[in-house]
């Protein structure tokens, strides 16, 4: 599986020099993938569309062993994006989203990168992580700022916030605090104060460690101590409740109000067309603030999302009661509801601060033993929602994308539980394994319960992590310059790596190291270990 996943991921990768300065890659490729009707690829698909922060971080798990791909990767986020800022996903065909990369970039130079590559990048980097953190991007200045845009968190199918599907609530990710984002630039922070001390840049860290610490507090402050598990809450109120109906309608015209919104809450306005088709809908709601103010807000046309017969919009403000609404551009036969926003779905993206080490060893213990592992762990990986609360649509929901499943093993490993992390990996390579001898290809995604492959043939997300799977067996780093081993084995097979002309055995904790006309170096113990090789 990893002979296949390293010759499949070495072919998504390609050059084009004049629109991005380094190699980059797509995510899948077929024979009847590559065609561009305008002849510049700047109307290929989303698989050939550009490189992301996360499946770069995916990639260069899936080839830890390739010299330069991260510095090569992270050079053409550098050289992209509006105001010198990194573009979210930069293409081979001149694309670019105008919408801010994802905060991943430092803990990827720092985690896959040579440390010479620190002076080119901090920046940049340092650059990013302050936009991410300004008062453009989070307004009222508690350290939580929000997304652009679901496709920047790498999961837009998530039901709290997907817009194109019928099952899910559709809310505005813009209106929106996550766990994710905080966790994202939490272990940001850390990476670029590792960076500038490197760089003896002694003035940027007090900064870089205040934001750290700043972030670390309001993800802490969305802990849900009943449900053990990190929450998301409005933008505004900083509340995390769950929603209820507090209208339906038929077509258009004027509706009285049965309920009221228990608590000050935004409002989802769900639409149902008839047929397939949009609608110019127009929702004008009266009714009064969180101080009893008179408040009023006119939901237009291009308030709506369409996909298919479904249409979301989602208000500006934030009611306390409704006392009338009037709906307007419904034909008859169209439908909808207004929703106080619900908050208390949940999905795998929010254990993300336990792979940025935002928890204490106390609570990291609670959220594996008693939430992670009983509600979402099946027999080929974790879900992206949990079995119990999942809708049915879209299917990818109840599967293992790997790069997410990944980051928490990942996760485990920093937070002391590599026996777990090392029995994660094994279900995912299970999913991998088996879809290779029934399918003879990787997989966009992979059911939890039978390990069948779900989505796109071929698909980078599908590629077995080779790096995290040697970060597992204790070996972090393996180069032409040094070795770094940590902690013990915990498969239940000695695991030997051959990189050029070395090879390297862990077996329990203990570390060996054979080179060419060499005498073999072994070393044991569970502490870091650096073996240098020059």
């Amino acid at each position: 599986a990893f002979a296949f996943g390293q010759t499949a991921a070495a072919r998504l990768l390609m050059s084009r020099p004049e629109r991005l300065p380094e190699p980059s890659f797509i995510l899948s490729r077929r024979i009847d993938q590559g065609t561009s009707v305008r002849e510049d690829g700047a109307d290929h698909s989303y698989l050939w569309a550009g490189q992301t922060a996360l499946e770069s971080w995916h990639l260069a798990s899936a080839l830890p062993g390739m010299p330069g791909l991260t510095e090569g990767l992270v050079r053409n986020f550098l050289a992209t994006g509006d105001d010198d800022l990194p573009d979210f996903r930069p293409g081979l065909g001149g694309q670019r989203t105008h919408l801010l990369c994802q905060p991943l970039l430092a803990s990827l130079v720092v985690r896959h990168a040579s440390p010479a590559f620190y002076a080119e990048a901090y920046p940049t980097l340092l650059r990013l992580f302050q936009a991410w953190m300004s008062e453009e991007r989070d307004p009222d200045g508690d350290a939580l700022p929000t997304w652009q845009h679901p496709i920047q968190t790498g999961l837009e199918s998530i039901p709290t916030y997907d817009r194109w599907h019928a099952q899910a609530q559709g809310l505005n990710i813009q209106y929106l605090e996550t766990p994710t984002l905080g966790a994202l630039l939490y272990r940001e922070a850390r990476s670029l104060t590792e960076m500038a001390g490197s760089l003896e840049r002694a003035d940027d860290i007090p900064w870089l460690e205040a934001q750290a610490a700043r972030i670390q507090a309001a993800v802490e402050r969305m802990w849900d101590r009943r449900e053990r598990i990190y929450r998301y809450r409005d933008a505004v109120t900083h509340t995390s409740r769950a929603g209820k109906e507090i209208l339906a309608f038929n077509g258009s015209g004027e509706y009285p109000l049965k309920r009221k919104p228990n608590h000050p809450s935004r409002l989802v306005v769900q639409v149902t067309a008839r047929e397939e088709s949009t609608r110019a809908a127009i929702l004008h709601i009266t009714g009064v603030d969180e101080n009893d103010a008179p408040l009023e807000e006119h939901l237009l046309p291009r308030d709506f999302t369409w996909s298919s017969t479904s249409g979301r919009a989602t208000t500006r403000n934030v009611f306390r009661q409704v006392t009338r609404v009037e709906v307007n551009g419904l034909m008859e036969g169209d439908a909808g509801h207004i929703l106080a926003a619900d908050h208390s779905g949940e999905d795998l993206s929010l254990f993300l601060p336990l792979w940025a080490g935002i928890p204490d060893a106390a609570r990291a213990k609670i959220i594996l033993e008693r939430n992670l592992l009983p509600r979402y762990a099946g027999p080929f990986g974790l879900p992206i929602c949990p079995p119990d609360d999942c809708p049915e649509e879209p299917r990818e929901l109840h599967c293992a994308a790997l790069p997410w499943n990944a980051l928490i093993a990942d996760g485990l490993i920093t937070a002391g539980y590599r026996r777990e992390a090392a029995d994660l990996i094994l279900r995912m390579l299970n999913a991998v394994i088996a879809e290779l001898r029934q399918g003879h290809t990787f997989r966009q995604f992979y059911d939890v319960n039978s390990g069948a492959g779900v989505g796109e043939r071929g698909h980078l997300w599908g590629l077995p992590p080779l790096g995290l799977f040697l970060r597992a067996a204790g070996l972090d780093r393996i180069s032409p310059t040094e070795v770094l081993v940590r902690g013990f084995n915990p498969f239940p097979w000695p695991i030997t790596v051959k990189y050029q002309r070395m090879t390297v055995t862990r077996d329990g904790d203990t570390a060996s190291i054979v080179l060419p006309g060499r005498p073999p170096v072994t070393v044991s113990g569970l502490q870091p270990q650096r073996i240098s090789l020059t």
